[in-house]
């Protein structure tokens, strides 16, 4: 029976500590505790390593997971078109700069063409004026068939010498490319030979190493690591033609030996001339 508040009456309202009124559960079905510390998985958050992947992934800034997925968008799209990626981001000497990765398509056309990505990390603009390809060693390749017919922001042409006169042999170009702080900018160096005659077939295939300097002095640059570059000249010399003559095979052997020689080591190249060098290993065995 319910007792009513009177005017001068005492008053039958709980303490100020006590819960507000309710309708007690019954002793046969107690109401669970309430927790504290919410549950450790949210509803459809999967339990164990993918769960803490997820969690980890959630609490990464916009701009940390763009430096993380670049690189593997950058793999991916190497896999699909021939292109290998050089080098994932490295920093400069001052850590304006950061190199995103160095890419090298060749055996496409008479060029090869090394793209390359770069990012700022500082606070203000750094400028990109000059690129010094180092030839660390390279092979001359003869034609041995008949002749056959002959969204990047800037491609810079780069003459290679067909044979450089010694090793480690330099050739720099001037460029110009302004990367505004937290851009990202993307060049390319189309890269061909020099010391060959007009009509001369063949082709060189190059062990380089690129640095790109930057801003006053000569101080700051960012370098790649090795990387391998087919070059021809002038007509081309991808194709193969089949050993059907002494001449032939001979040729195809001298250059399956200097190929073997040339890529005989870590430096990074595109899946074309890997399987140009499994082509003339074949050809001069047959």
């Amino acid at each position: 029976m319910s007792r009513r508040r009177t005017a001068n009456g005492p008053s039958s309202a709980p303490p100020a500590s006590s819960p507000a009124t309710s309708t007690p559960s019954p002793p046969s079905s107690p109401s669970p505790p309430v927790s504290a510390t919410p549950p450790p998985f949210t509803a459809g958050s999967p339990p164990g390593r993918a769960g803490r992947v997820a969690r980890w992934w959630a609490q990464v800034s916009l701009p940390n997971k763009i430096a993380i997925v670049i690189p593997l968008v950058g793999a991916l799209t190497a896999g699909l078109f021939g292109l290998v990626p050089v080098v994932a981001a490295q920093l400069a000497k001052d850590d304006q700069l950061a190199l995103v990765d160095v890419t090298v398509q060749d055996l496409e056309e008479i060029t090869a063409l090394v793209d390359v990505k770069v990012r700022s990390t500082g606070h203000e603009t750094s400028f990109a004026k000059r690129a010094e390809f180092t030839i660390l060693d390279s092979r001359r390749l003869e034609y041995c068939s008949a002749p056959l017919p002959v969204e990047i922001t800037k491609t810079y042409l780069v003459d290679l010498p067909a044979e450089p006169p010694d090793y480690p042999h330099q050739v720099s170009v001037g460029i110009e490319q302004s990367i505004g702080p937290k851009e990202v900018d993307r060049f390319a160096f189309e890269l061909g030979t020099k010391g060959v005659g007009d009509h001369e077939l063949g082709a060189t295939v190059y062990l380089l190493r690129l640095r790109i300097y930057y801003n006053e002095g000569d101080d700051t640059y960012l370098e790649s690591p090795r990387f391998l570059a087919h070059v021809s000249y002038p007509w081309g010399a991808g194709a193969l033609a089949t050993a059907r003559d002494e001449r032939t095979r001979s040729c195809l052997r001298r250059n399956a030996h200097d190929l073997a020689t040339i890529t005989d080591n870590t430096a990074y190249r595109s899946a074309r001339l890997t399987a140009l060098v499994a082509d003339y290993q074949r050809l001069a065995q047959a």
